[in-house]
Order: C-alpha cells, then structure tokens, then sequence
C-alpha cells in the first residue's frame, strides 16, 4: 500500500494498513522464501546501477549569473602570531587616543 506517513496511522483515503506500535503485523513470509507473486513484484521495483556519478554541466554558468564576488574582508584582523613587543605598543596607542577624543 501507499504509506501517508511514518507507519503509524491508519488512512480511510487511502485505503491502507498501516503497521505501527499496538497495530497487529503483517503474516510472516514461509519458510522457504518470499513466494513467486511477491518475488516477482520485489524485482519489478529495483532499478538499474546509475553509471554517472558527477558532471559540471551548467554549473558555471549557474554561478556568474549573480556573479562571482570576493568574500569579505573582516573589520578587525588577527593579532594572533604578531610581535608582541609591537601589539603592547598599540595597545596603549589605542589607550590614549580614546583620552584624547
């Protein structure tokens, strides 16, 4: 049947069984295998391998329709690795321009 959901609602539209939590199960299969009908039905649904697995096709230009633009640039950039001797420096420039304003 047509599920509606997650399997776990009945659906009068439909007109399915839907086996959830509290809902009796469905007959298990015979010992020997899935029957001949039901084998027959279970190969009708698989597909063949796909054989391509990428292209780039129109890609491009799906890209430069808005235009390729540069990223960016941060307002402050990191300290982290500069001269230290340097960094104390500009700390305390930083310090007494704000006195100064």
């Amino acid at each position: 049947g047509r599920f509606c959901c997650r399997g776990s609602c009945r659906n009068p539209v439909l007109g399915a069984v839907f086996f959830g939590a509290g809902m009796p199960q469905p007959p298990p299969e015979p010992a020997g295998g899935p029957s001949g009908r039901a084998l027959a039905k279970r190969t009708k649904t698989d597909k063949m391998a796909k054989s391509k697995n990428h292209t780039a096709h129109n890609q491009s230009y799906k890209n430069h329709r808005n235009g390729i633009k540069k990223q960016k640039k941060q307002k402050y950039s990191s300290t982290k690795g500069m001269d230290p001797k340097f960094l104390r420096n500009q700390r305390y420039c930083k310090k007494h321009n704000k006195k100064q304003a």
